[in-house]
């Protein structure tokens, strides 16, 4: 029998035996650095924007000299001249004046608050009509208002999006600190699985589908994925393979011969080359899957039906890279809520995955179950997501709401 733990537990448990592993630091551009995970604090060596500017078309003014300013009575400024884009205007504004100033313009000495353009008039002979009072700093973004200088700009262990390259560029720091990609071996396993390019497979056989599976979501998740290949159920062959590939990678994921069989080698091997944590996850699909450790590289054998390996590799295997990648700052993963459109029957001691398709009505957003077995891709490829019924649920009824994690 399978020794079942949470998910949770599991993950803690990864947790605790890899605090303190930190991979190794390398430098990149900008160009470079999307998707990887920052190794250092980044502080912003200037202020952004460097001197008040205006948000608005306007005018820009002192706000005190627009108080009580209307239609009927509006408040009259002289011009003191005007702002141009990509020049610092060389005059000021003092009491009673005013500076034209497009979207973007740096803000002149003494003027606080830009009044939109439509609400002046321009009565010539360098006079302005001021209709509408103006708060100290409205339309204006202040100086350091986005980023101060000296404040962190990316902190240690975000995965860099395309928002922290933009905020990085607008500070000028064009190079960060990042840790190196996670090498990550895929083994699959059994003396059906034949390869992907394999002609004229059999009735008995099966083409590999989760070796190129888990390298795609390796790759898309910054890893350095190498598939090593189909290894038949032959212990002896799986060990030999672990232990070189041990000493090599920073995570192995094997899939398949996870499940209790006299065949299935997979658990053998992994406590032969290192020791096995635990065997079970309290997860449908993906409840036969092996939890290793050789030496301080986590083996994770999932099972070889390709929907409960996906669900394993995104609700596990997924929280374990992050970790050895130095990752502190973990992404929130895409959730909707939606009501399931179908009563569903649930084990209470596990957490079921439903795969889910997505539909958009008046009463709401609503999932509509993908029926299938964990063996069968296409319900993947059907789904839009996976709602969960979480730990201690005995089923669900049509209309219940669940939270559906969007793929």
């Amino acid at each position: 029998m399978l020794e079942v733990i949470t998910v949770s537990e599991a993950k803690r448990i990864y947790d605790e035996l890899l605090s303190g592993v930190e991979p190794p630091l390398e430098r990149v551009g900008l160009g470079e650095a999307l998707g990887r995970v920052c190794a250092e604090d980044i502080i912003s060596p200037v202020n952004v924007p460097e001197a008040g500017r205006s948000t608005v078309d306007g005018w820009a003014v002192r706000a005190k000299d627009t108080h009580g300013a209307s239609e009927s009575m509006p408040a009259l400024l002289w011009v003191a001249g005007e702002v141009y884009m990509g020049l610092v205007p060389e005059f000021s504004i003092g009491p009673g004046e005013t500076a034209k100033i497009p979207t973007g313009g740096v803000l002149p000495a003494g003027a606080d608050a830009v009044c939109m353009v439509e609400h002046s008039e321009d009565f010539g002979d360098r006079m302005v009509g001021i209709a509408k009072p103006v708060g100290a700093f409205e339309n204006v973004t202040r100086a350091g208002e986005d980023i101060t200088r000296h404040s962190v700009v990316v902190f240690r262990g975000t995965r860099i999006r395309p928002q922290e390259i933009g905020a990085l560029a607008g500070v000028g720091v064009t190079s960060i600190p990042v840790f190196a990609k996670p090498r990550a071996a895929v083994i699959s396993t059994g003396d059906e699985v034949v390869p992907p390019e394999a002609p004229g497979c059999g009735a008995a056989s099966i083409r590999d589908i989760n070796g190129p599976t888990l390298y795609a979501y390796l790759q898309g998740d910054g890893a350095l994925p190498e598939y090593l290949g189909i290894v038949p159920d032959d212990g002896e062959t799986l060990t030999d393979l672990l232990k070189k590939a041990s000493g090599e990678f920073d995570i192995i994921l094997i899939s398949g011969g996870s499940s209790v069989g006299t065949r299935d080698m997979t658990l053998a091997s992994v406590r032969s080359t290192g020791s096995v944590l635990a065997h079970g996850l309290a997860l449908r699909p993906g409840k036969p899957t092996i939890l290793g450790v050789s030496g301080r590289v986590p083996v994770i054998g999932l099972p070889g039906h390709p929907v409960s390996a996906m669900v394993v590799y995104l609700e596990l295997v997924r929280h374990v890279l992050a970790r050895i990648s130095g990752e502190v700052r973990p992404r929130h993963r895409p959730l909707v809520r939606a009501r399931i459109t179908r009563s569903l029957a649930s084990s209470p001691g596990r957490e079921e995955y439903v795969r889910v398709r997505l539909k958009h009505t008046d009463e709401g957003l609503l999932a509509e179950p993908v029926l299938g077995t964990s063996a069968m891709i296409s319900t993947m490829l059907l789904a839009d997501g996976l709602a969960r019924i979480p730990l201690g649920v005995e089923g669900v009824a049509a209309g219940s709401e669940l939270e559906v994690i969007l793929f």
